[in-house]
Order: structure tokens, then sequence, then C-alpha cells
């Protein structure tokens, strides 16, 4: 038997944090002396700490870890694999913030103080939207797209979020306009048309944004500007594919020059 200061170097744990174990009733010393106070730690009892100590290793929870502790080894080494794709879930997200840090550090450098290609870069969750595509001559002509599909969305009482977009292919002359649903409806109930469809946009990629005050015109000039910038960048390649999200636009507002749009252009880092 081992008094606590013995086990507590033998583990190299803190002597606090082994009566905080015992505090949350994740385990008990084999036996505790009722006069002196005195706690005495058997070989099993390493074996039961080792356990909490890897499984806090593993980030669970200590409400979790008492759970956990009494399940039949099975059991456990499931909760541990799922713990393990958790961890990768996370380490996908923050591998993304990095790759975030390094595009805006080199945009930096490599802009300088010319704040009128400074740009955000995010990404984006998957979102499932109704829409409506056709072919436009002009930007202007995207109105009409617009007005289409929120008559349809009216008529037919479909529920949306505020989540406006138009989507742009380089080389075509479409425009699909796209509103996100909310999804806690039956989406089969909802109608569809030739030109009207129901689609999930996945969103893989990472997007440099920029944001435009004022009309259509304005937007399309800073589009090609920046597009052209952003081609002949050496830092970032282009997928072709762009997005107009409306803050204010066709959709909620008639004074073009009161539109508020960010232009988001897929990119490959």
């Amino acid at each position: 038997m081992y008094l606590i200061s013995e086990f507590s170097k033998m583990l190299k744990v803190s002597k606090r944090m082994l009566r905080y174990y015992e505090k949350l009733n994740l385990f008990t010393p084999s036996h505790i002396n009722e006069q002196t106070g005195y706690r005495y730690y058997s070989e099993s009892d390493i074996l039961k700490v080792e356990k909490i100590m890897f499984l806090r290793d593993l980030r669970f929870s200590f409400p979790e870890i008492k759970e956990l502790i009494s399940y039949p080894e099975a059991e456990l080494n499931n909760e541990i694999i799922k713990k393990k794709e958790e961890l990768k879930r996370e380490i996908e997200v923050i591998e993304k913030e990095v790759a975030k840090i390094d595009i805006y550090l080199e945009n930096r450098s490599v802009v300088g103080n010319n704040s009128s290609h400074f740009f955000k870069i995010k990404s984006l969750p998957p979102s499932t939207v109704i829409s409506y595509r056709d072919s436009v001559k002009n930007y202007s002509d995207e109105t009409d797209l617009w007005d289409k599909l929120n008559e349809f969305v009216r008529e037919n009482n479909i529920e949306t979020t505020k989540n406006h977009f138009s989507i742009y292919e380089l080389n075509h002359n479409e425009i699909e306009v796209c509103i996100e649903l909310v999804t806690k409806r039956d989406l089969s109930q909802i109608p569809r048309t030739k030109d009207i469809t129901i689609q999930q946009v996945d969103n893989n990629c990472l997007v440099a944004c920029k944001t435009i005050y004022g009309s259509m015109e304005k937007i399309e000039d800073t589009y090609c500007e920046f597009y052209s910038w952003l081609s002949n960048s050496e830092q970032y390649t282009t997928t072709g594919k762009s997005k107009h999200v409306y803050v204010f636009g066709p959709q909620n507002e008639r004074n073009n020059g009161n539109y508020v749009t960010e232009l988001q252009f897929e990119i490959i880092y």
C-alpha cells in the first residue's frame, strides 16, 4: 500500500488532483484510516487513476469519465473511437483556421496599404436552397430573376432564412439566384418547376470575400477588378465560381444605391 505522497510521485499527479478525483467519485482509495484520515493506495488504484488520466488526456469531461470508467472494455473502445473521429474533425477545423491566418498575413504583405484589394477568407457551412437559374445579358437582369423566385416563394408559403445569394460561373451567361430554406420542414412537400429547384450547396472550398456598397454597376466593376487581381496572384487559385451574398439587394431593396453585397470567390490555397 502507498501513502498519498508516494502514490502522487509514482503517477506524477498532484495530491490535490487525487483528492479532486475522489471528490468527484471517480475513484476511492483502497483504504482510508478512519482515525487519521490517511489514504492508502493499492496496485489496483494505479490502473484506475491511469485510466482516468488517459481519458482526461483525450479531452473527455469529468462527468463523461465518471460514466466511462464503468463501461466494459468493448464499449469503452467504441467511445474512444468516437472521440478519435471527433478530434479529427476538430483538427480539420483548426487547420482551416490556420490556413485563413496564413492567407491573411500573406494578403497583408502582398497588398500592403492598397486597401482596394484587401479581403477576408472564410469557410461556409453547407445549406439547402431553393433556386432559379436563367440566362442574362448583364448584371441588372438579375433583379428579374429575384422577382420570379420571390413570387414563387410567397405563393407557395415557403419558409426561408435571410440568406440570399446568387451564383456565377466564369464564362457562363447564366445566374442562379438562391434563398436558403428552413430545413425543419419536409422538403419533399415543397413544389418544384422546370426552372425552380431545391438543392444542397456543399461549400467545400474556402472563399475570398469582399464587401461592396452600392449599385449593380459598382458590383460589376469591383467583381471584374477583384477577380482579375485574384487570378493573377501567386498565392491563390480561383475555381471560377463566385457568389453575390446580399445583405441588402434585389430581394429586399428597390434602391440599388443602398445595396450591400459580399462578393465570394471560391479559392484553393
